[in-house]
Order: C-alpha cells, then structure tokens, then sequence
C-alpha cells in the first residue's frame, strides 16, 4: 500500500507531522511519501535519522487552512498538499491520504475528487471509541447533520466491513445510538432506522444509550453526524475536565493551571 501524508495539514504542521512521519517509517519499516513545500519540509527532515528511501516528497504549493470555505477550497486551490494528495490517491488506486487538516476540505475532496462507492449514498465520518476490550466504531461522527433511515443503515454496512477487514471482528455488533434500549424509543429518524437495521444483512443488536456507549459490546455504533457530532466532542471536553481535575488533586490548583493536558 502507497501512504501519502498531507504534511501541512494540521493545527502544528509540518513539525509534527514530519515526527510522527519519522516515527512511523523508524519503527513499521514502511515507505510514505510527504506532500508540503519541499524546501520546508527537507530541512525540517534533516534534524532527524531515519532511512532516506522511505521517504518521499511530494511539492505542494499552498496549504487548505481551516478557515477556507470547503468547496471554494478544493475547487480553486489545486496546488494546495490535499487536492494533490487526493488527485495521488485517485491515480494510484489502493493507495491512502492521511491529513490533519480541515475536516470539511477532506470530505468535500474525496467526494468530489475520489467519489462516492457505486450505491453509496452519502460519506460518513468515522471515530474510534475506547472501550474495555477494545475499540467500537461510531459513525457518523460530523459529516452529515441530517439524515435518512437509509444513510443509516449504509453507514452500518460500511462500519461492519470496515470492523471486519481491518480489526478481523467476523460478524461485527451493530448498535444504535438512541435516548433508550426499547424499539419504539426515539424520534421519527431512529425508529425509521431501527426498522430498516432490523431488516438489514447485519448483525444489529438493538439501541444502546448514550450512558452505554463505552461499556456495551457493540463494535460499530451508528447515528446520525449531529448527535455524532456532540456526542465526540462531549467526551473530549468531559476528558479535559476529568484530567484537570485529577491534576489538580495531585498538584494544586497553582501549579495544575500551568501543566498542559
């Protein structure tokens, strides 16, 4: 498999970017190709060690920041580290782009730029969830705010797929997210898609609560990119709060407010 890494895409590219890089070839052995500014991106390689054929660069002109307007973003700058890496990946099929940039940029250019697969109706954003004996796939996590009981249901095949050739969970869980265990629970979207997850090729097995969702046995769970959406960002600010509080506890107050988390 061919890695391309957008390596200006991020809050703290290239620097970091380039580490992880580094990091990666030095401990998998595995080959990438870096696309950025290649005068900046060299010099920022040559503060470290590692095999010089594992790592290519790949020149990009300009940087898609956060700020840009999606669409705009990918349809005017061509010469920018993600359309040139989403334009490699097209090129080379069975290849990956990895990037830390703008969320919106990346899903506008792979549906516009790679496509959609044949059937599927809309792309979903997808997170990995700790849970105690491993990881629970959630999707969609942001990229659709509003949905069809259908949109649903193709996201659980795609998670199912995806739990099953990547992570080698035969017959993965499917759960639905939902404010109760009970069928008839929920608004007209989730009872729709309780109906239609019942009836579909996959292991479903029923709603889970949001209370639930780190301690049930479900592999994938599924929802809608609005409740995704919050649910995610709840557990990383619920993650900060716990993490201050702790350090705090340990540290005081003073000398808490000064460590980062």
């Amino acid at each position: 498999m061919k890695y391309y890494i957008d390596a200006m895409g991020g809050d703290y590219a290239p620097l970091e970017i380039i580490k992880g890089t580094v990091d990666a070839v030095n401990e998998y052995g595995i080959s990438v190709t870096l696309i950025g500014q290649e005068s900046v991106l060299r010099q920022h390689l040559s503060q470290y060690d590692y095999d010089q054929n594992k790592i290519e660069i790949l020149h990009a002109n300009s940087t898609i920041t956060m700020e840009d307007d999606p669409i705009l973003a990918i349809r005017n700058e061509t010469e920018s580290s993600m359309v040139i890496g989403l334009q490699a990946v097209k090129n080379n099929p069975g290849s990956v782009l990895i990037s830390a940039g703008s969320t919106g940029a990346l899903l506008t250019g792979g549906t516009l730029i790679l496509g959609r697969i044949k059937g599927i109706k809309r792309p979903a954003l997808a997170t990995t969830l700790p849970k105690k004996d491993g990881i629970t796939l959630m999707l969609d996590s942001g990229a659709n705010a509003d949905c069809k009981p259908d949109y649903l249901e193709q996201f659980a095949r795609i998670g199912s797929i995806y739990m099953e050739s990547i992570h080698n969970i035969k017959d993965p869980k499917v759960g639905l997210i939902n404010i109760g265990v009970e069928p008839q629970k929920g608004n007209v979207l989730m009872k729709e898609a309780f109906l239609k997850l019942s009836e579909s090729p996959i292991n479903f097995i029923g709603n889970v609560e949001a209370r639930d969702l780190l301690v049930s046995n479900a592999d994938v769970l599924v929802t809608d990119g609005f409740t995704g959406n919050v649910v995610l960002k709840l557990m990383e600010g619920m993650l900060k709060f716990l993490m201050s509080g702790i350090k705090s506890a340990l540290l005081g107050p003073q000398r808490e407010s000064s460590v980062a988390y």
